[in-house]
Formats: C-alpha cells, sequence, structure tokens
C-alpha cells in the first residue's frame, strides 16, 4: 500500500513532530546518521526510513536530498571519558582488530580512503556525551545514549553505561564500535566486525579472517594482514603460464567448480556442469543465425526497438538440454558461457575461455576477450599481458552475486571488468536476453548488499534480444555445452 502511496499520490513517509505523516516531497530530508539528535527531528522534515542507506539510492528512489552534518554544525560538544576499568579493554581490543578488519575490506572492496581513514581512528568511550547542532539559528544540545556512537574528527566516541556487567560493556560496547565502522566504510551494517572486535586473541580473529576469505591462501592472509600487501600490488598477475592456458579446461577435468575456490560458487549461477572443454568424437560445428535486437531502457513501452544488423554467431553443436519437467535448468549456467562466447564472436571480438582457472591468483572472470586475433595469440604466448585484454567478461545466469576473486578483479579492472546476463527464454534454448553492465563495482545505487548487484536498477546497461532463426547445419545429438569446443 505504501508504494502505492508513493507513485499514484507523489506522497512521502515522513516524520513531522515525532509523528508518521505522509507528506509533499519538497522540503523533506534522510538523516543518514545513527546519532542524529532525535530532539532535532521536531525541527525538521525526515524521511521515515532508517539510517545508513546509501544517498545515491536514497535520491533516485525517492528524490530526497540526504541531510549533511555541515548544514547543521552537527559535533560533539561535550565528553566524559572513561579511562580505566572496561573501557581499557575495549580500546585494545579495537587495536588489535583494525588490521583484521582492515584486511577484510581489502579483500572485499580495497578502497583506499575508508582504509587510511580506519589507521587513523582511535576510540574513545565515555559515560556520557552531548551532541550541539544548530536549526535556524538555535543552537540545540542532546545527550549521546548509551551505546550509541558518533565520529568527532578521527575519534570514534562511544557511550556506555558503567554499572552493567563486564560480558554485557563487552558486547554492547562492541555493537556500538561495529556500528561506527560501519558508517566508516559506508555499509547498512557491521555484523561482519563484531567477530573481530569480540575476540579476545589474534589467533581467534586469524579464525574469523580464514571464514571470511575461504579462498585465500595462509600466505596471502599473512600478506593483507601484516600490511605488506602482496596479494593486492598487482592482483592480475595471475599464477598461470601458457601451457596451462592453452591445455585448457581438460586439465582440470577431474576438478569439481563447485567448491570454497570457484569463482561460480557465489554467482548467481546455480545450476553448475562438467569442466572437459574437448569436441567429442564426431561431433560438427554448427552455425547458429540469431537477429541481434537492442532494447531501449525507456519507460516508454511504445517505443520501438533499435534494431542491430543480423549477425551469424557461430555455436559448435546445440546449447544443452532444455529445462527438466520437475524445473530444474542443470545446464543454464554452461550454456550462459557458450552463448557469451558467441556474441563476442559476433561483434569481431576473440574471446578466451579461463573460467576453469580458480583461486585467487585467476583472472576472476569467465572470458577473457581480445579486439583482434594477433592480440590474442600474444596473450596466449605470454599471459601476463593483461594490457592486450580488451574485455574481462564474467556471465550470470541468475542473480548476480560476487566471489571473492570476482569483485577483486571488478574493482580493479574498472571499466574493462563487464557482467553479462543471459536470461533464457523458459523451456527452450531458441532465444534469451543479455544484459550488459560495464565496471559493476562503480554502480554503488544498484547494489542490495555489498557485493550483489541488482542489474535491473543499472542505468546505462545495455539490452539485447537474442533470437535463433534459422539451423544452418544438421542438427547434432544433445550434448552438454561444456562438451563442445570454443573457436
Amino acid at each position: 500500500m505504501e508504494g502505492i502511496t508513493i507513485r499514484a499520490e507523489g506522497k512521502l513517509p515522513v516524520r513531522v513532530g515525532g509523528r508518521r505523516v505522509w507528506a509533499e516531497r519538497e522540503g523533506v530530508l534522510y538523516a543518514q546518521r545513527d546519532d542524529f539528535p532525535s530532539v532535532a527531528q521536531s525541527h525538521l522534515r525526515l524521511l521515515d526510513l532508517p539510517s545508513r542507506r546509501n544517498a545515491k539510492q536514497v535520491m533516485a528512489r525517492f528524490g530526497v536530498a540526504t541531510l549533511q552534518n555541515d548544514a547543521l554544525n552537527l559535533k560533539i560538544c561535550s565528553v566524559d571519558e572513561v579511562a580505566e576499568g572496561d573501557s581499557i579493554t575495549l580500546r585494545s581490543r579495537f587495536d588489535q582488530s583494525k588490521p583484521y578488519i582492515a584486511a577484510l575490506r581489502k579483500a572485499l572492496s580495497p578502497d583506499g580512503t575508508h582504509l587510511r581513514r580506519l589507521k587513523a581512528v582511535q576510540l574513545k568511550v565515555a559515560a556520557h556525551a552531548e551532541m550541539e547542532l544548530s536549526i535556524d539559528g538555535t543552537t540545540i544540545v542532546e545527550k549521546l545514549n548509551a551505546w550509541r556512537h558518533s565520529f568527532d574528527g578521527d575519534t570514534l566516541v562511544i557511550t556506555v553505561d558503567g554499572t552493567r556487567s563486564f560480558e554485557e560493556v563487552m558486547d554492547l560496547g562492541c555493537h556500538a564500535v561495529a556500528d561506527g565502522l560501519a558508517e566508516l566504510f559506508e555499509l547498512q551494517s557491521g555484523a561482519d566486525f563484531i567477530p573481530f572486535l569480540a575476540s579476545s586473541t589474534d589467533a581467534l580473529r586469524h579464525a574469523h579472517l580464514q571464514r571470511a576469505l575461504p579462498s585465500f591462501s595462509e600466505e596471502e592472509l599473512a600478506s593483507i594482514i601484516g600490511g605488506v600487501d602482496h596479494a593486492f600490488v598487482s592482483p592480475f598477475e595471475p599464477d598461470v603460464d601458457a601451457e596451462t592456458l592453452a591445455a585448457g579446461p581438460a586439465a582440470t577435468a577431474n576438478k569439481s567448480r563447485v567448491g570454497p575456490a570457484s569463482s561460480s560458487a557465489v554467482s548467481g549461477n546455480d545450476e553448475l556442469g562438467l569442466d572437459s572443454d574437448e569436441v567429442p568424437s564426431g561431433a560438427k560445428p554448427s552455425e547458429v543465425e540469431l537477429t541481434i535486437q537492442q532494447r531501449q531502457l525507456q519507460n516508454n513501452a511504445s517505443v520501438e526497438r533499435a534494431s542491430v544488423p543480423r549477425r551469424t554467431l557461430r555455436v559448435s553443436g546445440p546449447t544443452g538440454h532444455v529445462p527438466n519437467p520437475n524445473g530444474t535448468d542443470p545446464h543454464r549456467a554452461d550454456d550462459a558461457e557458450h552463448w557469451t562466447a558467441a556474441f563476442e564472436r559476433a561483434n569481431g571480438r576473440w574471446p578466451q575461455l579461463v573460467a576453469h582457472l580458480q583461486a585467487t591468483r585467476a583472472f576472476g572472470c569467465d572470458y577473457l576477450t581480445f579486439d583482434n586475433e594477433e592480440d590474442r595469440s600474444a596473450f596466449l604466448k605470454n599471459p601476463t599481458r593483461i594490457e592486450l585484454v580488451s574485455r574481462f567478461i564474467e556471465t550470470k545466469s541468475g542473480s548476480v552475486r560476487f566471489s571473492d576473486n570476482e569483485w577483486l578483479a571488478a574493482n580493479n579492472l574498472g571499466e574493462r571488468y563487464y557482467i553479462y546476463r543471459i536470461s533464457f527464454s523458459e523451456g527452450s534454448r531458441d532465444k534469451a536476453q543479455l544484459t550488459v553492465v560495464r565496471n559493476p563495482s562503480a554502480r554503488g545505487h544498484a547494489k542490495r548488499t555489498e557485493r550483489e548487484l541488482l542489474i535491473e536498477r543499472v542505468n546505462g546497461r545495455e539490452e539485447f534480444d537474442l533470437v535463433v532463426l534459422d539451423t544452418l547445419a544438421e542438427e547434432e545429438p544433445e550434448l552438454h555445452p561444456a562438451a563442445t569446443k570454443y573457436t
């Protein structure tokens, strides 16, 4: 019902004077901070939305600007610091946890600005703190409630209740610190930081980091914890030689792609198949002619689609079975990869399958594509020449979630990293819809969680309809797409 009211009447849920009302958008602001004084709410029209939401997403969805701290001169005006007792333990745990929290953030989203600020942040534990702000020339002072946080420059201030037991102070205090770190890193939740803050030993913190980054080796974990950071100096100097790359998936035919190091383990490609890439005896390549229509991304359904000239996509053999009667589609992910290669060839690029290469020193995607055959040949001879790669393509056939490797690659490669999501028509492989997103890690407004992209919300994405018009060669027996040769 609320969505209907917003769309139909153009009104928003707003807090005015402590009451929730439906009001016009004009003059409404969004309070992003947890520490925003409640007394100030009676002076403002605030969007009734939980704190710590992405400001760009709020603007895109509701057309409401986020309240800036400078506009209200919001600041800490007094702090009654607790220097002894349980606060010593809280500060010690914060300081000891910082290298592990920094390591986690380096692996998931290596943003130097936030990491440098984390290094500078000091924790101050207070029994009492007050905040001051100015609205329309009026100065308002309000107490910061227990177990809340606020930043005073590079000092993270949390308030505690000294009458509580040690266990309660540690638990609630760690949650307050985690909330502050979530604000620092612009996350909706600080839950990932609590295990490190609550741990009493480095051994336990190390174990939690291993659980959070299961695909990292001990050497890589030690590197990022210690700040040496060899694993991130050049993540795209993979430990792949020319012989391994030329061997193709057959070199790892005995390894399942389902496992801790799999780049598809959390990718939304939930139906995985075999790794063999050999052409079976007697198989003959066939060509499938497709019409490629690029969709117009406009709300007006009457706008005609711009038709791209017809192209012939070479697909070696049928691309898998149609879904089973019980609704499962076991070959969807592999078929999507197969059609990705066909689309690239149709656009004059030269794809190279690397989905079978796993672990943290691989490429973090399914395909590398090149602008011409010469670049591809030179790369196959010397895989360290990353500059020859035109596109790093990760294919998805369902929801768009990133593994550790994929997220690291996307962040580092930027405009050269692409998501191709291929959605097949139900019950057949006659047609599919391809959605292309470039530089997915920069699409903050479309990220539902830290490493999940809501692709329909991406502005500037490209959409194509791929439709099989005619089979130009005699149909071969149904074969799994992983048992085909990408040429």
